[in-house]
């Protein structure tokens, strides 16, 4: 299980993406599955590139605390890959 959230990337979760990944964050969206639910992240790198990740779990608050995991350890890592619909 990981960590508790810190009450930082509860409110601003834009911040930490940004700090641990050197990318500013565009959005994020949740979107209800049959098998639960799947978070997309949108992030454009330094260099314009859109970026995209997806985290999927049984509730928001699991994806939420992956999101966090991934930004505040090693143990979890997103992969980013292009982001095919940029426009």
């Amino acid at each position: 299980m990981p960590r508790p959230f810190s009450t930082d990337f509860i409110l601003e979760p834009e911040k930490e993406t940004t700090w641990q990944t050197g990318w500013l964050l565009s959005g994020y969206t949740f979107t209800k599955r049959d098998d639960g639910w799947l978070l997309t992240l949108k992030c454009t790198s330094r260099k314009g590139v859109r970026k995209v990740a997806f985290i999927h779990a049984n509730t928001v608050l699991d994806c939420y605390q992956l999101w966090y995991s991934a930004m505040v350890s090693n143990s979890f890592t997103l992969k980013w890959r292009d982001d095919k619909y940029n426009s």
